[in-house]
């Protein structure tokens, strides 16, 4: 939960530029905008050049291709305040990818900035137009309506087309909680709560108790979140409000002699004037760390990183910043000229950079020729997912069929995720070139299954008419085997609720044991072909093998060679134990019942737990769980002659 931080950060801001704007205005009945964005400038911009610099240098010497052409777009989109909305339409903030990216956290300066150009006019006008209203509750009534519009976008969505026009890729689609994290409508309340801390009267007491009471409350509100929140909390951006409240009272709070000791420490204070410093170092320190050494950081490797940000920022504060903001010509142009002429360099620079880094594919010159052959067998890095996937270029929710051979009915439906779409390509090559059948392939971020509700943002569809559909479309096949094919333990762990048969009750599955989850599921399915009839075959898919590692394998492999003395690229890996374990579960559960059959994909890539990725030039995922069109071929070859079987088949033999 340490993301609350943001939060603070948001509500103290709030809280001085309404002060410093009220201040202005009340003691000279004017206000210059000219000196607030100088001030502005001069406090955030240095210090983020350097960072955008440093993380700029080590990219060079560390990133990939793609990652590294990723990394110069978001500094490009940080230098024009649009870092949010670059993130927002790359991935959530919580994505695995999304954590290995060096300038995710400049996506709250860029909300910040927004807020700089909106809040300061707004608040004039305010002051110069609404005399006769106290400004306190002109805010409320702001506040009341920004907090409102949060809480009804966390329960009730917004409509697809809003989700898809900030998504930066047609095969993704933001989620409604990327957008409640990521942009300023949704966060406004919090620096509005900042600003109306502005108008509370002094709080007078005389019991010293009563003092500690309101600082240690204050401190509980803000601390207890950062220990519980986490981003599987329903309702997280309208429970961010605790935290918020919690800094408001720490900033209200009359001085206790308690506590004295805490907030007038000399260490804290030095470390507290860094802390913008801090904040801009320590994230991609951590994230060079996770891309040097691909594992996540244990207590030892997170202390020596927390120093290590804690040492350069306090080194960068004293000797660059500090004297950098306190530096001042004799003349008032030439500090606005000179902030100025920053600003534009900046821009400037990273554009022109982001255009030969993008132009280059990543500045390929830093790889040697070993990745550069590879290179030329896969194509452009920055776009190999999309590219080579299973399910790339192919449209879904719709017939695979050879125009050689139409047929009228069709000979295999298949239902899931992005774990059906990713064997279009070998059910094409096979069953569709090959042997002249029509395939039905539906792909929706959902769980599709009777008695089961998604819980997932992207979940964008109406579950319910689409099981309808696909019933109806297998009454009319009725000798199609229904296939489905889903990322099971991430539908069932993470984004679904089931009803139990027994109570009516719905149910998450991550609450359960692993083993009754499992049999949940299974319930679910068996009650799905009982729908169908008991004639119906029914085919499972089990899990497919996931690399449970930060890094993309592809973007390992074509890392500057030298990397691989601290971090050697092999191309076996563990097979998850919860995969084994849900595959096996299903493999037992179905064995013994009729015109069910339960096919593993993770047999042609891995043996005695251990799985392949690439032998020679052939990659086989395109993603961490996403087979390629190389390995969605292999997967379909090796079950060829198990789908034919059950197609011809009447029962089970």
């Amino acid at each position: 939960g340490g993301f609350i931080g943001v939060d603070v950060f948001f509500v103290i801001s709030g809280f001085l530029i309404t002060r410093n704007i009220t201040h202005e205005y009340k003691t000279t009945h004017n206000f210059s905008f000219s000196r607030f964005y100088y001030r502005r400038v001069k406090r955030l911009l240095p210090s983020y050049f350097l960072t955008s610099v440093f993380v700029f240098v080590l990219g060079i010497l560390i990133l990939s291709p793609s990652d590294f052409i990723g990394l110069i777009d978001s500094i490009f989109a940080g230098s024009i305040a649009l870092s949010n909305f670059y993130f927002l339409g790359e991935s959530g903030y919580f994505d695995t990818a999304a954590k290995l990216k060096p300038m995710l956290h400049a996506w709250s300066l860029s909300v910040e900035e927004q807020y700089y150009f909106i809040w300061p006019m707004a608040l004039l006008l305010i002051l110069k137009g609404f005399r006769k209203f106290k400004i306190h509750n002109i805010i409320i009534v702001l506040l009341i309506v920004a907090f409102a519009g949060t809480f009804y976008v966390n329960a009730y969505g917004v409509s697809e087309n809003i989700l898809q026009f900030f998504s930066s890729h047609k095969e993704s689609t933001t989620d409604v909680q990327s957008l409640l994290f990521f942009m300023l409508p949704f966060r406004i309340y919090e620096f509005l709560i900042g600003a109306l801390v502005v108008f509370v009267p002094e709080i007078r007491l005389k019991s010293e108790k009563m003092k500690g009471l309101i600082i240690v409350l204050g401190l509980l509100l803000v601390v207890v979140p950062g220990i519980v929140f986490d981003d599987k909390l329903k309702f997280l951006s309208v429970l961010n409000i605790i935290p918020c409240l919690g800094i408001s009272l720490l900033i209200v709070a009359p001085q206790s002699k308690y506590f004295n000791w805490f907030f007038y420490n000399n260490m804290l204070r030095h470390i507290g004037n860094a802390s913008y410093t801090i904040y801009l170092f320590h994230w991609p320190i951590i994230v060079y760390y996770k891309h040097l050494y691909d594992q996540p950081l244990n207590f030892f490797s997170g202390l020596i990183l927390f120093l290590l940000s804690i040492g350069i920022s306090l080194v960068v504060y004293k000797y660059y910043e500090t004297p950098f903001r306190h530096r001042k010509f004799k003349s008032i142009t030439l500090e606005y000229a000179k902030m100025g002429f920053l600003f534009v360099f900046f821009i400037l620079s990273s554009y022109f950079v982001k255009k030969d880094v993008t132009a280059n594919e990543g500045w390929l010159w830093r790889l040697d020729d070993k990745n550069l052959e590879l290179i030329e067998e896969i194509g452009v890095p920055l776009k190999y997912h999309y590219t080579n996937w299973g399910g790339a270029y192919y449209q879904f929710n719709r017939e695979i069929e050879s125009n050689q051979n139409p047929k009228k009915n069709v000979d295999m439906v298949w239902l899931g995720d992005s774990h059906s779409g990713h064997f279009a390509y070998g059910l094409d090559s096979i069953m569709v070139k090959k042997h002249g059948m029509k395939v039905h392939i539906s792909y929706v971020s959902c769980f599709v299954l009777p008695d089961v509700v998604s819980t997932n943002d992207k979940c964008i569809i109406d579950a319910d008419s689409v099981l309808n559909a696909k019933i109806k479309q297998l009454n009319d096949n009725p000798n199609a085997p229904l296939v489905l094919s889903y990322y099971w333990r991430f539908r069932l762990l993470s984004t679904c609720e089931i009803e139990d048969q027994k109570t009516g009750k719905m149910i998450e599955p991550a609450k359960l044991n692993i083993t009754e989850a499992h049999q949940l599921l299974c319930e679910k399915i068996e009650k799905f072909r009982d729908i169908l009839g008991k004639d119906r075959k029914i085919i499972i898919i089990g899990e497919s093998p996931v690399r449970d590692e930060s890094l993309n394998y592809i973007e390992k492999l074509l890392k500057p060679s030298y990397l691989s003395i601290i971090s050697p690229v092999s191309n076996l890996f563990e097979e998850e134990q919860t995969a084994i374990a849900i595959n096996n579960f299903m493999k037992n559960y179905f064995r013994d019942l009729d015109n069910f059959y339960f096919l593993n994909p993770s047999e042609p890539f891995c043996e005695d737990g251990k799985c392949n990725s690439q032998v020679g030039n052939k990659i086989y995922f395109s993603d961490a769980n996403h087979f390629s069109k190389v390995g969605s071929l292999r997967v379909v070859e090796y079950l060829e002659d198990d789908f034919l079987q059950i197609i011809a088949a009447g029962t089970k033999e």
